[in-house]
């Protein structure tokens, strides 16, 4: 079974500094064993003089065993759902701050990582630490590298990344991982490029969505659509489109895709109307078990000292998050009935995803069932991989041999003419 991270790669030395998401893993392990003993402490005084009270000794006594496990559980939820959200952000600065990594990449991942827990304070105090929304390229002359003579592209692959990461995400893991598909083993880290060479392989044009990942997912949609439409706005047509989010990104994407304008029509944009496929990698359509461990641990952090802003953050977005899939659950129609085919592909770390224990593990974050919930009715398939965590999917062969398959299936590849045209 694979972990559900990408492991800090083997050339990194056995003196190196921790990350900084390491350290307060480690602080916020410590904290709540303190926490738990002092409580332990106070409840064996207050149980203590309660079992010597006459008629209250044998109820107080069952009282303390209900009150000893729950606050245990409490506590282990906090250093579970705690520690694995730091453990996630540990991983992507990890990934950043490699031999192939530049500065700027290392720089994005601590920004990206700050921002999923601080964005929404960040972007309302108007900090330079506030990530805007952008798309990579920025300029419309430069992304519009295959299409017509007019600079216009005829195809237009969008990738959009999940809580706490940025662009970087599409091309930051170890190339030997893939290196049976476009790599040689031995290259740096950080050169895989899996992404690039997609939308190349269909003669597409490749942009990156980088965003504050700590504003809320509908708000994000609606301002990548906005985005989108201006850089469309910019050619002198709309080209064909195809969305790929992972994580939390395929539901920013899927919300775009739905969206109605403030009348209730659809489309809001005209490029929704292009758009012919969006691909979730691990996205949570459906939620996950483990998030009830996560409900847990926010909770407690919510109440634990130093903790409080980082849990109330946590406990909004979980709620944010619930509140934008039973909308898009409960909307009229979804886009994949609108001509937008959905493909969603979900992973487990475990090897086998017929076996029982399968879906509840998931990838480490989303369970199988929560990524392949078909989210409306109209053209929609899904897929299971085993073996593969959460991030590491991105650098599997498997997945990408199964996002080339799909995005293939509605753009052929184009003759060497029209591949050479732009």
């Amino acid at each position: 079974m694979s972990p559900p991270f990408s492991p800090p790669p083997k050339s990194s030395p056995s003196n190196a500094s921790p990350s900084l998401s390491r350290l307060l893993k480690r602080q916020l392990l410590e904290d709540t064993r303190r926490l738990e003993s002092l409580q332990d402490e106070l409840a064996a005084t207050a149980f203590g003089v309660l079992r010597r009270l006459p008629f209250v000794g044998v109820p107080a006594r069952l009282a303390e065993r209900v009150h000893a496990g729950v606050s245990g559980s409490v506590f282990a939820a906090l250093r579970f759902g705690g520690g694995s959200l730091l453990e996630a952000t540990a991983a992507l600065e990890e990934s950043a701050s490699t031999p192939g990594a530049s500065l700027v990449q290392r720089a994005g991942a601590v920004r990206a990582a700050i921002n999923a827990l601080a964005g929404e304070d960040l972007a309302a105090q108007g900090s330079a630490l506030a990530i805007p929304m952008t798309l990579i390229p920025e300029s419309s002359e430069s992304s519009g590298s295959s299409g017509s003579s007019e600079g216009t592209p005829r195809r237009l692959v969008v990738y959009v990344h999940g809580f706490a990461c940025d662009e970087n995400l599409w091309q930051a893991f170890d190339a030997d991982a893939v290196c049976a598909d476009n790599t040689t083993p031995g290259d740096p880290v950080g050169v895989s490029p899996f992404a690039a060479n997609l939308a190349a392989e269909v003669g597409a044009t490749a942009l990156y969505l980088r965003y504050n990942t700590g504003l809320a997912v509908a708000d994000n949609a609606r301002a990548f659509g906005d985005l989108l439409d201006a850089r469309c706005a910019a050619w002198a047509a709309v080209p064909e489109i195809v969305l790929v989010g992972h994580s939390a990104g395929g539901l920013l994407a899927r919300c775009a895709c739905e969206a109605a304008d403030d009348a209730g029509a659809w489309p809001r944009w005209p490029w929704q109307r292009r758009t012919r496929l969006l691909v979730c990698l691990a996205t949570p359509h459906a939620g996950a078990p483990v998030e009830k461990l996560a409900d847990w641990a926010t909770q407690a952090l919510a109440r634990a000292p130093g903790g409080a802003e980082w849990g109330r953050a946590a406990v909004s977005r979980r709620a944010e998050i619930e509140r934008l899939r039973e909308t898009l659950a409960h909307s009229s129609a979804g886009a994949a009935t609108r001509g937008i085919a959905y493909r969603l592909l979900g992973v487990s770390l475990a090897q086998d995803v017929e076996h029982p224990l399968a879906d509840w593990l998931g990838d480490g974050m989303v369970s199988l069932s929560g990524a392949t919930a078909s989210p409306s009715a109209g053209d929609v398939e899904t897929a299971r991989i085993g073996g593969v965590g959460h991030l590491a999917m991105l650098s599997d062969a498997r997945v990408q041999r199964c996002v080339r398959d799909w995005v293939a299936a509605v753009w052929p590849r184009p003759s060497a003419a029209v591949a050479g045209a732009g």
